[in-house]
This record gives C-alpha cells, sequence and structure tokens, in this order.
C-alpha cells in the first residue's frame, strides 16, 4: 500500500565489497557490488556510466540491463546468448520512494532464490454475467480489476454516492479510509504523477514469470507501478523467454 515504507534497511552493516561477475556489461568500467539482507551483491555502487545510462531518457530509468550488449548480439547473430540477465533497478525521482524500494527489494529476494525468468505475461480473466449497479457490464474483467473492486467493495458503503441513484464511486465506509478510497478510483484512470492513486500490484512481476492470482496482488502507488513496469519491459526487450534474471540495486 502506497506510503508504507519498504522493509530492507538502508544500512550495509559492514559487508564485504565484492566484483560484479563477468555477466556485467559496463564498457570496461564494472561496478563493485556488495551484499545487504544476506545477498552477495544485491547492492551496486553507481558508476558514471550507470549514471548516463539511468539518466537516458525524458524522466529518466529505473531499470537498466547490465549486459545489454552481449544480449544484442545474440539476437544480431553475432554472439551467444548469455545465460543470465542481470537487471539494475534505480529509485526515479518522480517515483513514491517507499513503494519503490519495497517492490525492488521484493524483487532482489525472488532474484535470490532464483525464482525470476523471462516470460510472456499470462494474464487472466474472470468472466462475469450480470450487470451490477456500479457500472460493471457483463463480459471478463482481469484478475487486478477484481481485486481492485474487492477493496472497493469492503471500503464502501452500499448504495450510490449520486443522488439520482445512478452508477458511481460508493461512499466510503469509514472516513479514515477515504484517501485510499479516493486512490484506488483514480487508478481506473489515466495517472500522470506518484501519489494520485493506487493499482493492485503484482509482487512477483508477471514478465518475470509471476502468476497473475490475488494471493500475488498487493496495493502500490500507481505511477511508480506502472512506470516501473514499463522500465523493466524495456530493459528486458531482447532477452529471450525463460532466461534467468538477476536484480541487483544501484545506490
Amino acid at each position: 500500500m502506497a506510503g508504507r515504507s519498504h522493509g530492507g534497511s538502508s544500512s550495509d552493516g559492514g559487508a564485504p565489497t565484492t566484483r560484479s561477475h563477468g555477466g556485467d556489461d559496463e564498457g570496461g568500467s564494472s561496478p563493485r557490488t556488495r551484499t545487504r539482507g544476506g545477498g552477495t551483491g544485491s547492492v551496486v555502487q553507481l558508476t558514471v556510466a550507470l549514471k548516463e545510462k539511468f539518466a537516458a531518457g525524458k524522466a529518466g530509468k529505473s531499470a537498466v540491463l547490465a549486459n545489454e550488449h552481449a544480449f544484442k548480439a545474440a539476437k544480431d547473430g553475432t554472439g551467444p546468448a548469455p545465460k543470465e540477465a542481470v537487471l539494475y533497478l534505480q529509485n526515479r525521482g518522480d517515483f513514491h520512494a517507499g513503494d519503490f524500494h519495497r517492490k525492488a527489494d521484493d524483487l532482489k529476494q525472488l532474484s535470490q532464490d532464483e525464482a525470476l525468468y523471462k516470460a510472456e505475461p499470462d494474464r487472466g480473466t474472470v468472466y462475469h454475467k450480470q450487470a451490477d449497479g456500479f457500472g460493471r457490464q457483463p463480459g471478463k474483467r482481469s484478475i487486478t480489476n477484481v481485486f481492485r473492486d474487492r477493496v472497493i467493495t469492503r471500503l464502501s458503503k452500499t448504495g450510490k454516492r449520486t443522488a439520482n441513484d445512478l452508477p458511481g464511486p460508493r461512499p466510503v465506509r469509514s472516513e479514515a479510509n477515504k484517501t485510499l478510497l479516493d486512490k484506488l478510483y483514480a487508478g481506473k484512470g489515466t495517472v500522470r504523477k506518484a501519489g494520485d492513486a493506487l493499482d493492485p500490484d503484482h509482487i512477483h512481476e508477471l514478465q518475470l514469470k509471476g502468476r497473475d492470482e490475488h494471493s500475488n496482488l498487493r496495493l502500490m502507488d500507481a505511477w511508480t507501478n506502472r512506470e516501473m513496469g514499463r522500465d523493466i519491459s524495456v530493459a528486458l526487450r531482447d532477452v529471450p523467454p525463460g532466461t534467468r534474471v538477476i536484480v541487483r540495486l544501484v545506490e
């Protein structure tokens, strides 16, 4: 849920510093990696080359593929495909920092558990036969939309907000949850900045072989969720499905 701080500690606790493995491709300027949270080489120190890569584009990037040149060469037929993709993650200035770090730490842990592999997202749907009083029509709905609507239902009173009884957002059950409810509704539309809306987010990314089910969902800042997912997708565009992905955080 947006606003909650991530569980990782910012302290390195005197952990040892090690060189990154040969799969990293930084043009002869390999960054040093060190341990945080028990994972070998899970945190990467920012180098000049990495800084330039993360700064590319209008808003910058939150995800960079360390060995992208090797994967491009493999795609062009001029080199062998690496066995692993090394994905660097760094918070963007326009992100909700707490939600970014919570998600990045979870992906780092999944990486250490060898659970991340490039995959084609497999999104499930749920079919419902009847329309309801809140604008939903018969047809298929995504798992994430079902999750969002269930949370909205738990936070809302029964009935309609509009005086003429037209379909619309329902009033909140408790005023303490009004901001949360408003952000859930805001996430149904276009989001332009962090802090305005919430999305159900896949903790284990679908594009990294996560499962599209309620147990793999939790609420996250919508802007951070959408932009981070897009950045990861772009970074892994030349990586073949089935390739293991190693996640490292950049500081």
